[in-house]
């Protein structure tokens, strides 16, 4: 017998459109890295993209790469201690981290929540 996962409320082809999208958005995010063309505010999407695919990796070499004016910012801060509170499994303090999201950010904390919460479940 195959044990599947339960199945979430969205249909399976619009979270694979979502994940589609993820990984779009960190490719794009990457590639303006690459061309040096890479400003706080993308950085902060990229680190959010990261965390809502569960890619910790990226997220941690992402904050590696960070210019040290970068690490400063609050926000950026924010989005890391979330990462490294996911990194070590400690899900009430990845829940706890309060982010002063402004723009695009603030639209995706609540999305990066209720992931998180259906990966944990």
């Amino acid at each position: 017998m195959i044990r599947r996962p339960p199945r979430s409320t969205l249909s399976s082809s619009s979270a694979a459109s979502d994940v589609y999208k993820r990984q779009g958005m960190i490719r794009d995010c990457e590639a303006k890295e690459l061309n040096g063309e890479a400003d706080l505010p993308s950085t902060r999407v990229h680190m959010m993209y990261c965390l809502l695919a569960n890619d910790l990796n990226r997220a941690r070499f992402l904050w590696k790469r960070a210019h040290g004016t970068f690490q400063k910012d609050t926000e950026l801060k924010a989005l890391w201690a979330i990462g490294q509170a996911l990194w070590h499994k400690d899900w009430a303090a990845a829940f706890a981290v309060r982010v002063p999201g402004t723009g695009e950010i603030e639209k995706l904390l609540p999305l990066l929540q209720e992931t998180t919460r259906m990966r944990v479940l």
